[in-house]
């Protein structure tokens, strides 16, 4: 409902900007698969829930790039569709025990290959900045801007999120090789 509810929003007639009401932000993505996830519990649903949604959707609470305040109804939506995705992931952790492993880590790095594969001439054709991708700013500091410039800061996003869910994955197989090898 949540994820109908953001969507929805931005494709009212009035609020429709194609930049930006598409769900094709890695966050919408994720925001979707948090139910099926959850309902269907497919190890590598579970496997992007925890590399996209802790390493990704993370970024959107620590810095989030709004353009509204407290009373806009897309204000709470954008911290709910956020908090609900890392939330998710934490939950799958502690509740399910899901533990990473190399797998699902070369999943969830080709799967966010095959996203900017796909993303990237998306934002470059038509101006859109979808992922984060494209050529434009986000309307908040963050990161991103230190970057350099657009299209060099796309391989830099890309070396970062490599090396955010190596980091992601590096705890658990600290933990597999101290008890296969004590």
């Amino acid at each position: 409902m949540l994820w109908i509810a953001f969507h929805g929003w931005g494709l009212i007639p009035a609020n429709f900007d194609p930049g930006q009401s598409l769900p094709i932000h890695i966050c919408d993505i994720m925001a979707l698969l948090v139910p099926l996830a959850f309902i269907w519990r497919k190890r590598y649903l579970i496997a992007l829930l925890y590399f996209w949604g802790i390493g990704f959707s993370l970024w959107g609470l620590l810095t989030p790039d709004l353009h509204v305040g407290l009373l806009s109804p897309l204000f709470w939506l954008f911290w709910l569709h956020h908090a609900t995705i890392v939330g998710a992931a934490i939950y799958m952790l502690v509740v399910h025990q899901f533990r990473p492993t190399r797998r699902d880590y070369n999943l969830a790095v080709r799967a966010g290959l095959f996203y900017v594969a796909c993303i990237f001439p998306i934002n470059a054709a038509f101006g859109f900045n979808y992922g984060y991708l494209g050529s434009l700013d986000p309307g908040q500091p963050s990161l991103i801007g230190w970057l350099g410039p657009w299209p060099w800061r796309v391989g830099a996003m890309v070396a970062l999120a490599w090396l955010e869910m190596t980091l992601l994955l590096m705890p658990w197989e600290w933990v597999r090789h101290k008890t296969e090898f004590p």
